[in-house]
């Protein structure tokens, strides 16, 4: 069992030895120093989960992220490459619309790892340079831009140490495998329309399958019916021996009928005595 503490601990000792940085950096030496240090030691992404220069139609990716289907697309740029982030405290859930209409540097990047995403077929992107980091669904089917969504941001080290949980949940394999992103960048998904109930059937247009008594009866059927057709002369036989007296039926109908006629009867003698009150009460009002 891995122990938390310990992907803390070296993500605190990352931000400690960042803290005299340069900020300088290029992009491949971000990547080397900073980036792999939060994949694999502090997210704890395997390496074998993770290819780098991924090529496919004339594009490359920094990092392609999981195994055996790949989950995340994250672009890395250089140390010095800061996005203007909102000023607050924490982890920034916000849409990027906004985020990007003042900064033309993380607009460009966001358009880029879309792109990145849409050929590769992979969900979600990350934007990083080493002490941010910008997270979002890249690739779409709710009919909602990938650029018309919310993003997850983290605006340094020390948001990404004090909100462990939410950099864990978010990033690590565990946390994108249960689907926290989804969660909190498309929120609840609508419910699927129903199947169609043509869906149930072996063959359509068909009939379903039906239990054993249904097809004895419908072979019972259609030998009588048959016979019945063909030789007129057992009608009058077939009609007194096999079709049931009403029974039940008929009894419930004559209930019906009596109940229907006590309540009539009790409506009639209400209205017979709400008459007479008001007889009684017009002589009484003539007199006086």
């Amino acid at each position: 069992m891995r122990d938390l503490q310990t992907f803390i601990d070296r993500l605190k000792s990352l931000r400690e030895s960042e803290t005299s940085s340069s900020g300088q950096r290029n992009e491949a030496t971000t990547r080397l120093q900073v980036i792999d240090v939060l994949l694999f030691e502090v997210l704890d992404w395997p390496r074998s989960a993770c290819t780098n220069e991924d090529h496919l139609d004339g594009t490359y990716t920094d990092y392609n992220l999981g195994l055996p289907s790949k989950q995340l697309v994250l672009e890395a740029k250089r140390e010095g490459s800061y996005f203007e982030i909102p000023v607050t405290s924490g982890p920034l859930l916000v849409s990027l619309t906004s985020l990007c209409g003042h900064d033309p540097v993380l607009r460009a990047a966001v358009e880029q790892v879309v792109g990145y995403c849409n050929v590769r077929g992979i969900r979600f992107a990350a934007i990083s340079n080493g002490h941010q980091m910008v997270t979002f669904i890249g690739s779409r089917t709710d009919g909602t831009p990938p650029t018309a969504g919310k993003a997850l941001v983290f605006r340094s080290l020390k948001d990404m140490e004090e909100s462990f949980a939410v950099l864990w949940n978010s990033l690590s394999p565990e946390g994108v495998a249960e689907g926290y992103l989804d969660s909190l960048l498309a929120g609840p998904a609508l419910p699927p329309p129903p199947p169609k109930l043509s869906r149930q059937l072996i063959s359509y247009p068909g009939s379903t399958y039906r239990r054993d008594l249904d097809l004895e009866l419908e072979i019972l059927g259609e030998l009588f019916l048959y016979q019945l057709v063909r030789e007129p002369e057992f009608e009058v036989d077939f009609l007194r021996e096999c079709y049931c007296s009403s029974g039940a039926l008929s009894q419930f109908s004559l209930l019906t009928r009596e109940l229907l006629k006590i309540r009539y009867l009790a409506t009639e003698k209400q209205q017979e005595v709400t008459a007479q009150d008001k007889g009684g009460s017009l002589r009484r009002s003539e007199m006086s």
